[in-house]
């Protein structure tokens, strides 16, 4: 038995004509669908461009107006350390005046009235 080869049949019918226009569809479809995207990321980015360039000043002034907050503070507790310093200082010399008048009050007669 012998097996017949299938023949090459050229003939197109419309099942090949809707497969290609589907196909085309499709394909142009993507296509535009991607351009869109394109369009609206670089409208997006043309958007945060401009908005960065109206915050970068101001972040810069509060940068720089931060760095003198932060030396302020460092100023003021190098004040206060000072000041804290001076206290203890002041508190032993009064502590030892304390004693000193300790012992000139018991040195001194006591008067009975």
């Amino acid at each position: 038995m012998q097996v017949t080869r299938p023949r090459f049949d050229p003939t197109i019918n419309y099942g090949h004509i809707l497969t290609a226009v589907t196909l085309a569809l499709g394909l142009g479809t993507l296509i535009w669908n991607q351009a869109a995207f394109q369009a609206a990321t670089a409208l997006e980015l043309d958007a945060v461009s401009k908005r960065a360039a109206v915050y970068i000043p101001r972040v810069d002034s509060l940068m720089q107006s931060q760095q003198v907050q932060d030396e302020r503070i460092g100023n003021l507790s190098a004040a206060v350390g000072d000041i804290r310093k001076t206290n203890s200082e002041i508190l032993s010399q009064m502590g030892g005046m304390r004693e000193d008048l300790a012992g000139i009050k018991a040195r001194l007669p006591t008067t009975v009235r």
